[in-house]
This record gives C-alpha cells, structure tokens and sequence, in this order.
C-alpha cells in the first residue's frame, strides 16, 4: 500500500473542512467543493500548495474525479511543453554567449595586450558575462518551474490511481476505460506510460488482466508492451511466466520485448526461469542482451559461469535436482573476464549498439593528483581519447557507435549511429583528436541527446548501451540539480532500456554517478 503524506498546513487549513466529516464517518464532501479546491489549489502562488492539489481527491469515491485529473494533466503536459521550449532557447542563447567569450579569450591572447586591446577585450567580456548572468537567473527559473510541474505531473498520478482504488465496483470499470482513452489518444509514449504508473500497483478486479492485453496488443509502441510486460513481473502476476517465455523463443521478437521478458524471470526468481535463460544463451545474436542474461543468471543462482551456454548447462545438468534457489536475488556485480566483447575503462560488454557521452570541459585538460608514492599522470581528457581509441579499435565492424562530447554545449560526431567500419573509424579518431576540453559541464543535455537517440527505436535497439565519463558536476544545461538529472534519466530509460555504465575521473560527484548507473543497471568505475 501506499504511505499517504501529511498535507502541509497552508493545504490542510484550505481542505479540513471538507474533508472532516468524512473522517468522522460523515458524508463525503460534495465534489463540486473539491473539482474547487483542486482549481484554486493550482492556481496558487504557493508551491506547497500547489504540490499537495490533488490530494483533496484522495478520499473520494466520485467517479467525476478521474475526469478532473486526467484534464488535470493535459494541461500539465502543455505546461511542460512549453517550458522544454523556453529551456531550449535559453540554452542555445547561453551557448552562443559562450562562444563568444571563447572566441574574445583568444583574440585577446593572440593581441598585442596593449592598454587599448585591454580595455577592448575588458568591455566586450563584461558585455558578455552580463547577459550570460541573465540567462543563468531564466535558466534556474525555469528549472524550477520544470520541477515544480513535473512534481504536480507525480502527484495527479498518484492520485489517480488512490482515486481508482477508492472507487466502487460498479464505478471502476467506467473509471478505466475513462483513463485509457486518455491513454489510446496520447500521441507520445511518455503520457502512456503513465497509464502504467497508475495501474501498476492497484490490486482490483480486471486491472491486471487490462495490463496483459496491454502486452499482447500489438498496436500499441512496442517500448508500452515492453514495460506492460515488466509491471506484470514487478506485480508477480500469475501468468507472467508464460507470457514472458515465447520472447526468448523468436529471434524475430522485438528486443524491447525481449530484454523485458529476460528481466521478468530475474524478477520472479523462481528455479523454472533457470533453464529457459540458460537455452536463451545459445543463441550467436544477443548482443547486450547476452550481458542482461548473465545478470539474470548470477542473481537466481549466485553462480558465475560466464556469458556463454555450455558452462551454464554443464553446471545444471550436474546441479540441478539438488539445487536450492537463494532466498533472496543475489547482487550480480563482477562480471569476471569473459574472452570475447569490449572494454572501456576495465568495463566489459558484449554489446554492439553502444553510444559514448563524454566530458570535454576545461577541467578534463588537468592531470588527476597522483596517489602518495606515484608520480604524474596524464590529462585526463589523454586517457579518455586513448580509451575510447582503443575500443572502437577492437569494435566489430558490423556494431554501431557514435560518440557525443559535452562542455557548455553538446557537441555529437554524429546525428545517429554509424557501423564501425575502417572508413568510419579513421573519420572518428580524427574527429576525437581535433577535440580540446573547453568550457563548463551540461551533463542534463549531453544525457538528454543520448536518450533521444534511444528512444526513437522499436525494434533492434538503435542504442542499447550508453558508456558516460565526467570529471566533475553540472554547471550548465536545462537542468543543473544533481537529483532531478537522476528523475530524467529513470523517466527516459523507463523508455529506452538502455545499460548505462559510469565512469568518474579526477574530482567528480560519485555518489551521483553510482545512482546513474544504478539506474541503467550498469558499473561504475572511479578513474
């Protein structure tokens, strides 16, 4: 069950009334008090307010409050358009004053430095940095007011779903047909999966039964069937198994539905998974998913026999009548030193859809400070292009890569993903070593751009492994606050399934990059 929250007081002084006599066993207040308090709650100035809106809703049993929510979040949803837009803008003008500065930096340095060339560059650089502090101040108020919607966006979802269990029998199945047309005319896959958001938990009659038809409509975008698939394995539904089972059978299956159905029998942690998963590593055309199933494997068995099928099958032709499974999944890290795959700072994978974000800021430039006893190490921004040389060295010619480099501004190789042939890696390694660390740290939007990517695809992953270096912490983009990055990234990869693996050189935010990495299930690694 869900723990309700305490109103705050300035909420709780503008509904107790209304809610009093139905915690006394009174009536239940009318709705049309409520559809009230919800407007003006909305409406208000206060973010306290604001935020617990939906909450008067929480207790009722009308069935017009699904209607109210849902028109609700439409109109949040405009809200949020609008305020990406203005991100949007205000990032590239930031960008172009940037630019700017850099540019007047380097006129400066190459001048005479006469007390002329002086007060020219001084004058043109306060020139800038003025309207650079402008756009920081916009910047940060429209964070907050991404923020303070999306949170609004959380609760009505909440609330949706509170509403939903409050209704009677009778009401409930109108109230789910009333959710998912909004659901059926959403034209984005994010509105959708809110739809999931508010169903998953509820335990009520038919409520699983719309998620498993869900799963099998093939109309809808294959990323909806693919997470519909994962809620039933997180609710333990009783059919999941046998719902999950034929997607590791067809090589023509969408790979959203597979890597679901992979982490579905990991989720169920029942001995009958065992077999299916270790036959599912027969196959020569995994990929990722080859890492996903040695994952699964390793956290139903606490055994480590590899990413391949025959040590797996040995072991459990010779174990399996007296193996007895954990009592709880066990933590699958350590992967050990398979023979075949790639490796990015001692980080392995079998992956061959796989997408570099990179961190080209001022700060990548400087030399770690050596351990006591060492002596002086290289740039970092030196053993990053050495790194990801040597991996796409050893790429497959028939795998697909690109590489987006961040500072200030996100700066691709590529708009999509290239096959690593000859051709692309000679182009490539010129464009990596013409590249110099320069300028602050937009991790938000380098991350944004990688997803976007990822999102677009719904068969064969178009990205299905996401490596991502910095040396520092965000002081550029949409979104400079360090946790509500980590609610994007978990709202994209809700999407995109993408394996993010971490890696943090010199003077970066490490508990930072272990949660990003947690949310892609992927490794960290401290350089």
């Amino acid at each position: 069950m869900r723990r309700r929250r305490l109103l705050p007081l300035a909420l709780a002084v503008l509904v107790l009334p209304l809610l009093s006599p139905l915690a006394c066993g009174g009536e239940e207040p009318k709705f049309a008090d409520l559809e009230h308090e919800v407007k003006k709650g909305l409406g208000s100035e206060d973010p306290a307010v604001r935020g617990r809106a939906f909450e008067v809703l929480s207790e009722t049993r009308d069935l017009r409050a699904v209607e109210l929510i849902i028109k609700s979040v439409r109109r949040l949803e405009s809200d949020l358009e609008k305020v990406r837009a203005d991100q949007t803008k205000i990032e590239q003008d930031y960008e172009t004053q940037f630019s700017k500065k850099i540019k007047a930096d380097r006129w400066f340095e190459s001048s005479t430095r006469s007390s002329k060339d002086m007060d020219r560059y001084n004058k043109a650089v306060r020139k800038i940095r003025k309207k650079m502090d402008r756009l920081r101040l916009k910047a940060r108020s429209l964070e907050n007011d991404y923020t303070r919607t999306k949170a609004l966006m959380d609760s009505a979802v909440r609330t949706l779903s509170t509403v939903l269990s409050n209704l009677s029998t009778e009401d409930l199945g109108t109230g789910l047909d009333t959710v998912a047309a909004y659901w059926r005319d959403a034209r984005e896959v994010e509105p959708r999966m809110r739809w999931l958001d508010a169903l998953g938990d509820l335990e009520r009659p038919g409520i699983a039964k719309r998620i498993r038809d869900a799963v099998r409509n093939a109309e809808l975008p294959v990323q909806v069937r693919a997470a519909a698939l994962q809620t039933l394995g997180g609710r333990k539904d009783p059919g999941v198994y046998d719902m999950a089972l034929p997607y590791l059978d067809d090589p023509k299956q969408a790979w959203n539905m597979t890597a679901a159905a992979v982490q579905v029998l990991r989720l169920l942690h029942q001995k009958g998974s065992i077999p299916p998963l270790i036959a599912f590593l027969k196959r020569d055309d995994l990929g990722r998913l080859r890492d996903d199933t040695h994952i699964a494997l390793k956290s139903l068995t606490g055994e480590k026999h590899g990413p391949y099928f025959e040590p797996w099958n040995s072991w459990w032709e010779e174990n399996h009548e007296r193996f007895a499974m954990p009592p709880k999944p066990v933590d699958p890290l350590g992967k050990g030193a398979p023979d075949e795959g790639v490796t990015f700072y001692g980080i392995h994978t079998f992956s061959d859809r796989v997408l570099f974000i990179l961190d080209i800021s001022g700060s990548m430039d400087q030399a770690p400070k050596p351990k006591k006893g060492q002596g002086p190490k290289p740039p970092k921004m030196a053993v990053a292009r050495k790194e990801l040389l040597g991996f796409l060295l050893s790429f497959d010619e028939k795998a697909r890569f690109n590489v987006v480099f961040f500072n200030h501004e996100v700066v691709p190789w590529q708009q999509k993903m290239v096959e690593a042939t000859e051709t692309n890696k000679r182009r490539v390694k010129k464009w990596i070593e013409s590249q110099e660390p320069v300028g602050g740290t937009n991790i938000h939007d380098a991350l944004e751009q990688g997803f976007g990517i990822a999102m677009r695809a719904t068969g064969k992953p178009v990205v299905d492994t996401v490596f991502f270096l910095t040396d520092g912490r965000p002081t550029a983009g949409k979104i400079q606050d360090a946790e509500r990055i980590l609610e994007a990234v978990a709202d994209w990869n809700q999407t995109a399934r993408v394996t993010i693996h971490c890696i943090g050189v010199g003077d970066h935010d490490a508990d930072f990059m272990q949660k990003l990495a947690k949310i892609g299930g992927g490794e960290y690694r401290r350089r």
